[in-house]
């Protein structure tokens, strides 16, 4: 059976406020309060996830143990079914606060920062670092939860 690898962050970014600080992703999604992940690249990822809905993989949730790409990966969970959504959403001067638009519908930008295990100032600095911005990906759901 093939393995995927999903690498979750254990520190903020350089290019975050918060750069170096822990973002305690790996104990959230233990503790369910990280319900997905967004990521680039959403129609690989859409393939990953039917060959692991289709029970041909599994994803292997990883983070590094020191030194990114210079220490070894721990393992945090393997996910044996994965959901996946589009999403998308812009910022800029005139709309500091985006409206995520995940498979088309308007989402609450609170309950997706949320539910990605981020305050609302953290995922927006995240993922638009320079205050501004696109971003088109796809949603990688750990849960049956959808938007």
């Amino acid at each position: 059976m093939r393995t995927y690898r999903l690498m979750m962050s254990q520190v903020f970014p350089c290019t975050h406020n918060r750069s170096g600080e822990s973002t305690g992703f790996p104990k959230k999604l233990k503790e369910g309060k990280k319900r997905h992940t967004i990521r680039g690249n959403a129609e690989w990822w859409e393939q990953v996830a039917a060959e692991i809905n289709a029970g041909e993989a599994v994803l292997s949730v990883r983070v590094w143990e020191g030194r990114p790409y210079r220490s070894k990966q721990l393992e945090i969970m393997q996910v044996t079914k994965l959901g996946t959504q589009r999403i998308s959403m812009s910022c800029d001067i005139v709309f500091p606060l985006p409206t995520p638009c995940i498979d088309g519908r308007d989402a609450d930008i609170y309950t997706v920062a949320a539910n990605d295990g981020l305050d609302l100032p953290d995922f927006l600095d995240w993922f638009f670092p320079n205050g501004s911005g696109m971003y088109n990906g796809v949603v990688l759901h750990f849960t049956d939860f959808r938007y």
